[in-house]
């Protein structure tokens, strides 16, 4: 049966005589299923990871059977040498994207190396960014980055894909409810202007933050804003006979120099808005 090719090295998986050694049941489990062309959910029980990645087959990690957290976790985590297998995890994923997107839904939820995956595939892949903003689930993919990679490739994100901070910009709301911890710091890297500060209202420190930092847009409903919930003032209405004299006397030098900063827009969409000219 060995000449003939029936059977091979992995033979013993296969007999009732399995005896827990360096493999537990679940790992060897798992090697039966992808022996037989079975691909095991992400979240499948490894015990031993680094045993199972032992075991496995080097084709094995360019196909879906590696999108096991474990496993992944594993080949992230730096503490053994898996410079062939990961970059082979790289190739499936760029290869597969679009249909990777449930590893991706449990990795964020369940993996422990998310920096190390998403490093990786910037580092692979040049197409992941623009993969990730054309996905389905891209409000997903843009807060983990936003979350996870570190300030300076943050910031080289902004220069290199203006569509991320464009793509931030335009759905911050969204990316706050995944990541409502977030650190304010971290969208100053991206260097982009809250379009609706009110929509931001429930993440008061991040709102007050953008403000100080004087980004956000020009528009009569975000002036509105700094001056009710920043500023704490109740009447508006000097702001829309007197707005750039209620400006000038509310003595914030940040919202003076935003104004001054964008003077003509600040002319064209407030001012003539209001018909104060």
């Amino acid at each position: 049966m060995v000449l003939e090719g029936y059977l091979d090295d992995t033979y013993y998986q296969y007999t009732s005589l399995f005896h827990s050694g360096r493999l537990s049941p679940n790992d060897n489990k798992f090697l039966i299923q992808i022996r037989a062309f079975v691909t095991p959910e992400p979240l499948f029980p490894i015990d031993n990871p680094k045993e199972v990645i032992a075991a496995m087959r080097d084709e094995d990690f360019r196909q879906s059977y590696v999108l096991n957290i474990k496993l992944v976790d594993s080949l992230l985590s730096g503490e053994s040498n898996y410079t062939d297998q990961t970059k082979k995890l790289f190739e499936f994923l760029s290869n597969e994207f679009e249909t990777c997107e449930e590893f991706f839904d449990v990795y964020y939820t369940s993996g422990r190396n998310i920096l190390a995956l998403l490093s990786g595939l910037l580092d692979y892949w040049k197409g992941f960014i623009p993969a990730v903003i054309s996905s389905p689930n891209n409000i997903v993919h843009v807060s983990q980055l936003v979350a996870s990679l570190q300030e300076s490739k943050l910031k080289m994100l902004a220069k290199d894909f203006d569509g991320v901070p464009k793509f931030v910009s335009e759905k911050l709301p969204e990316i706050l409810v995944n990541v409502p911890e977030l650190e304010p710091e971290r969208l100053l890297c991206l260097n982009f202007e809250v379009k609706d500060l009110n929509s931001i209202k429930e993440h008061s420190e991040i709102a007050r933050f953008m403000f100080e930092q004087g980004l956000f847009e020009l528009t009569i409903a975000n002036i509105e804003y700094v001056f009710e919930v920043i500023l704490g003032e109740k009447n508006l209405e000097s702001l829309r006979t007197r707005n750039y004299t209620t400006i000038r006397s509310a003595s914030n030098a940040v919202l003076k120099t935003r104004v001054e900063r964008d003077f003509d827009s600040y002319l064209r969409d407030i001012l003539c808005a209001f018909k104060i000219i």
